[in-house]
């Protein structure tokens, strides 16, 4: 899977066999998104180490991607947790921006209805 996601700037996740925990990883390319993306990098430290994580808003972006591409729900679930948890922090103009150059504002919108509390 890696070697794939390299070829093609696409992602691949590990599984930690002992703990179970999964972290995904894009390969990032030269387009405006992915430029953008960079410049929005979060950084934490965690066991002493500094480590690079994309922003909530780019991980939205990037499930609703994803989801456009599968006939799978998991990608849309993913991204209604980011949204649930990140919620009011998150920069909607940034969101709205991204989705609509992304072509995948009707993935958000999905999204952010099933989040909605009836």
């Amino acid at each position: 899977m890696m070697t794939e996601a390299l070829k093609n700037n696409g992602g691949f996740n590990f599984i930690d066999g002992g703990s179970g925990v999964k972290v995904d990883f894009w390969v990032m390319g030269n387009s405006d998104f992915d430029l953008s993306r960079i410049k929005r990098d979060v950084f934490r430290k965690i066991f002493g180490e500094i480590v690079c994580f994309s922003s909530p808003e780019d991980l939205i972006l990037i499930k609703l991607l994803w989801a456009e591409g599968s006939p799978s729900t998991r990608q849309i679930e993913y991204a209604q947790s980011i949204l649930k948890i990140s919620g009011k922090k998150l920069d909607k103009n940034y969101l709205k921006l991204w989705t609509e150059k992304l072509g995948v504002l009707e993935f958000l919108n999905e999204t952010i209805d099933k989040n909605k509390p009836n």
